[in-house]
C-alpha cells in the first residue's frame, strides 16, 4: 500500500504499510502509552468509521419486511432499508472490482449516479406490481450465491470483508396460500453481523 505519515516525536514520520516504523530520535524517551495510542489510532481507525446504518439482524427480518412494506406502499420505507451513498462511497465501492480501478475511481459520481437512479426506479416498478398485495414470507434464497469483498485496507491490520448475498428471491405465499417467488431487490450486504439491502435494481 506504500507509506503514509504520522507525527510522532514532533516530526513527520512514514508508516510503513508493512507495519515498520521509523523510530524516534531518543532524547530520553517517548511514552510507551503515546506510542500505543498512535498505533491503536491507525490500526482501528478504517473499522471504526465504516458502520451501517438502519440494518436488521437477519437476513429473515429483512424479507419480511420487505413484504410489510409492500403491504403499505411504503415507497420510504423500504427505500431506507437500502445502502446510502455514503455507505457506498467508504465501504461498498472500494471493495468492488472497479473500485480498485483508477478510472472507475475519478468516476465515482457517475457509478453512485448509475446505482441509485435504477434502485429507485426498480422499487417503484415493484410497488406497481406488488403494492396493496399482502404475502407472507417463508425464506429469502440467492440464486448467485455469495461473494465476499475486502475493502478498506490502508494497512494489512485494517483490512475490512464485507460479504454480497446475491441475486436475492424471497419466498412467500400469496393470500390464497400459495407459495410464490418475488424478485424484490438485488442484493443483501452483509457486514459485521448486520444485513442491509444493497439495491432495489431487479433487472440484474
Amino acid at each position: 500500500m506504500g507509506t503514509s505519515r504520522i507525527t510522532m516525536c514532533g516530526m513527520w514520520l512514514p508508516f510503513n504499510s508493512q507495519n515498520q516504523h521509523t523510530a524516534c530520535p531518543r532524547a530520553g524517551s517517548v511514552p510507551s502509552l503515546l506510542l500505543l495510542l498512535a498505533a491503536v489510532m491507525v490500526i482501528t481507525s478504517c473499522a471504526e468509521r465504516y458502520q451501517l446504518t438502519n440494518t436488521t439482524p437477519s437476513i429473515d427480518e429483512i424479507g419480511s419486511t420487505v413484504l410489510a412494506g409492500l403491504y403499505k406502499n411504503d415507497f420510504k420505507g423500504l427505500d431506507a432499508m437500502r445502502i446510502t451513498e455514503r455507505e457506498f462511497r467508504e465501504l461498498i465501492f472500494p471493495g468492488l472490482p472497479i473500485g480498485k480501478i483508477k478510472q472507475w475511481q475519478e468516476q465515482y459520481d457517475f457509478v453512485w449516479g448509475d446505482v441509485n437512479t435504477k434502485s429507485t426506479y426498480g422499487l417503484r416498478a415493484v410497488l406497481a406490481r406488488y403494492g396493496g398485495q399482502k404475502f407472507s414470507y417463508v425464506k429469502t434464497i440467492f440464486k448467485k450465491g455469495v461473494t465476499a469483498y475486502e475493502t478498506c485496507g490502508r494497512t494489512p491490520f485494517t483490512k475490512q470483508t464485507y460479504r454480497a448475498h446475491e441475486d436475492a428471491r424471497i419466498i412467500a405465499k400469496d393470500e390464497s396460500g400459495k407459495e410464490v417467488e418475488l424478485k424484490l431487490f438485488g442484493a443483501i450486504i452483509e457486514y459485521r453481523g448486520a444485513y442491509k439491502i444493497m439495491s432495489f435494481n431487479i433487472k440484474d
